[in-house]
């Protein structure tokens, strides 16, 4: 019976520590969160978060509304009211994920928060989880904790974001393509395919997984595989069912202007993304590369694990210098887990050649060491503190409004801020928030493509009124490049005795209009650079 008591005792310890491991984590997210604010700021830590949770909101609303009617035209109505839907921008997991769980739970900006936390811990955690099963617990503990003080984490789990997320599905990825060398199973081959297509259709990034399977079974020694049929059957998944996705994904991306792979980025990816944990620990992440090619490793998992770590890490980093795109730490941070491991191999390749150590006492101590650096230079991440929140809440609860059309300016923060922020505080769909950027001038997603559309004041007095503008939201902070519309807009508002100052917030200013704001029967939105056409909604629904 002892046998047998210890064996349903033992595995429920592991599930204590384990779930105790995420929690741990999942507390560390939402502490920097609270740190930062960001449960009170409005979505603009970066440009892509307002459309990120917009686009969720949509998908959110269209599943309470029972899927009532085509999705397209759902979608196209939606982005009238709410010019921040940005599906296809990104794949859709991640604002499928966030739909589906503000309907579950609330839209509220602490709501779609809390998801990101789970999300940046399960990173954490799936990190501690494959570290711990090869190198011992302790190690992988450690593993996960100098990952959520590397400063690309801080900053980025606090926002409503999808790398992290990315990041996360590429690590299950790769580990079952390490499992799948080691043991030739068909079904580790399968799982691989289905987190591939997930990570790809969450975010662009995830191509890079396309540099894996070839390298790392090379490395791994199973060249055998290459005779197998279920060793090609992932990309064939993949092709098939993120494949459209990628072609649409191509086809709105034609019109971005893409940044020309230069030195500097790619001596930023090396530094960054193989100095993930500082940038003195490069050495011993290029000794764990070289550490395989020398011995065969003493772990679990063996050589697959340490292919699968080199070319994913390796190849990573080739396909964004490769890619037009620029950098960012944002990118680097998907691959932290297996530079962690990288990093680990090093460490213990060196002391074992050099040190009387066993083996895990090398790794523990460079990790233990990581993680009190983290913590001595850590340092918060404050949210862009603009007062969009407050703006919308005031017009939208300060009095009951009926059907309004608002118009929002900004030359040096996103407009989508506050689309976003009336989004949430709205009953959707029912105001109408329009984008002077969208309906002043022509610009691609990257802004760097400027139209002037409007020619004088007069004009633009004229499209104001029929369009049914009853108030103007302007960001009188100047901007890197001034934007003629936007300085137009702002001597109208001000100069115009219909319309009058009647707040201001910061450098956010409010303009009301005195007269009858009358609503045209439609309201359309011209998307000239992504989706090349014209999109309308009728008003007084």
């Amino acid at each position: 019976m002892l046998p047998n008591r210890w064996g349903r005792v033992v595995p429920r310890l592991e599930t204590y520590l384990q779930a105790s491991a995420f929690l741990l984590y999942f507390a560390i997210v939402v502490v920097y969160q609270w740190l930062s604010q960001a449960y009170t700021m409005a979505f603009g830590g970066y440009s892509d978060e307002p459309a990120h949770y917009v686009t969720a909101l949509m998908i959110r609303d269209y599943i309470l509304s029972g899927f009532s009617g085509s999705p397209l035209a759902f979608a196209e109505r939606y982005y009238v009211h709410y010019p921040a839907v940005a599906f296809g921008m990104w794949g859709p997991v991640i604002h499928v994920l966030s739909g589906v769980w503000m309907a579950v739970f609330s839209d509220s900006r602490v709501s779609i928060l809390l998801l990101m936390a789970v999300i940046a811990a399960s990173l954490a955690w799936s990190a501690q989880w494959m570290i711990g099963r090869a190198f011992g617990r302790l190690p992988g503990v450690l593993a996960g904790l100098a990952i959520c003080l590397i400063p690309a984490f801080q900053a980025y789990s606090v926002l409503v974001m999808a790398d992290i997320l990315t990041g996360t599905l590429i690590l299950w990825a790769t580990y079952c393509w390490s499992r799948y060398l080691d043991s030739g199973e068909p079904a580790l081959a399968w799982r691989f395919g289905v987190f591939a297509t997930l990570a790809l259709l969450s975010k662009a990034n995830a191509g890079s997984l396309a540099l894996l399977p070839i390298p790392a079974a090379l490395m791994a020694g199973r060249a055998d595989l290459f005779r197998r049929r279920h060793f090609w059957l992932p990309a064939v998944m993949v092709g098939l069912i993120a494949g459209p996705w990628c072609l649409f994904y191509a086809w709105l991306m034609a019109n971005l202007t893409r940044v020309p792979t230069t030195f500097a980025i790619v001596s930023k990816y090396l530094t960054q993304g193989l100095g993930l944990f500082g940038v003195l620990t490069i050495p011993l992440v290029l000794a764990g590369v070289a550490s395989g090619f020398f011995h065969k490793p003493p772990y679990p998992g063996g050589r697959p694990l340490w292919a699968a770590a080199v070319s994913m890490s390796l190849g990573f980093l080739a396909y964004h210098c490769l890619v037009p795109g620029g950098f960012e730490d944002r990118y680097v941070l998907m691959i932290a887990p297996w530079i962690a491991i990288l990093l680990i191999l090093g460490a213990e390749w060196i002391a074992g050649a050099f040190l009387p150590f066993r083996r895990g006492v090398a790794s523990t101590i460079l990790l233990a060491a990581i993680v009190v650096y983290g913590v001595a230079v850590f340092r918060v991440h404050p949210k862009t503190n603009l007062p969009y929140a407050q703006v919308a809440y005031d017009l939208i609860h300060g009095r009951e409004l009926p059907q309004s059309v608002f118009l929002v300016s900004s030359e040096s923060s996103v407009e989508t801020m506050m689309v976003a922020e009336v989004a949430m505080q709205d009953r959707r769909p029912n105001h109408f928030v329009l984008r002077a950027s969208k309906m002043f001038a022509r610009m691609n997603w990257n802004g760097d493509r400027y139209e002037n559309r409007v020619t004088d004041e007069a004009e633009m007095r004229d499209d104001l009124r029929a369009w049914g503008v009853s108030r103007v939201i302007v960001d009188t902070t100047p901007g890197p490049v001034p934007w003629p519309h936007h300085r137009m807009l702002r001597a109208v508002v001000a100069a115009d005795p219909q319309w009058r100052l009647t707040r201001r917030y910061g450098p956010v200013e409010v303009y009301e209009f005195q007269g009858i704001a009358k609503m045209p029967e439609k309201i359309q939105v011209d998307v000239p650079y992504t989706l090349r056409l014209t999109l309308e909604a009728a008003t007084g629904k």
